[in-house]
């Protein structure tokens, strides 16, 4: 592993906990998506919240520093390579990709636009895609979103993305 990925990974999981340990303002809620800035480190964040069966969330996040990145929560994983995480994803207006995403802990599955530009852009493509419905599965378990709200979501994250770096 280059040193280069070993502090991007670093700087990564810092602002992962910085997120979790900050307090985050709502700024929208679109049914289950929603759009939360977090001062502590300047991002605006769109969450996305299962609405199947098996619980799942994930997290798009834009800097006005670095590009965006995605984390990918792995609940209950099954820790056969800790250090990635196969992931598939799919949605009602496209067919199933499968992404490798190093995984942090080997319990979230986290990629930039910087070091995994391709799959990065391939989930982004994926749920950009999706009318109805977004999925992801990884082991065993899938996890749904409706998608009947995220474009509406998606533009007004990204019109704030494209104000932060004004």
């Amino acid at each position: 592993m280059s040193s280069l990925y070993r502090k991007a990974l670093f700087v990564t999981a810092f602002l992962l906990l910085a997120d979790f340990a900050c307090a985050a303002e709502r700024i929208a809620s679109f049914g289950n998506w929603r759009i939360e800035y977090v001062r502590q480190n300047n991002t605006y964040n769109l969450i996305g919240s299962s609405t199947g069966e098996t619980r799942g969330t994930f997290t798009l996040q834009c800097f006005a520093w670095l590009r965006y990145s995605l984390q990918l929560p792995l609940w209950n994983r099954e820790r056969a390579d800790p250090a990635y995480a196969q992931v598939k994803i799919w949605s009602d207006q496209s067919g199933p990709v499968v992404l490798s995403l190093p995984a942090q802990n080997g319990f979230l599955a986290v990629a930039t636009s910087l070091d995994h530009r391709q799959e990065f852009e391939d989930f982004v493509e994926t749920l950009g895609s999706a009318k109805k419905l977004f999925v992801y599965s990884y082991d065993q378990y899938t996890v749904e979103f409706d998608a009947t709200h995220l474009r509406a979501a998606r533009t007004r994250w990204s019109q704030l993305c494209k104000d932060l770096r004004k």
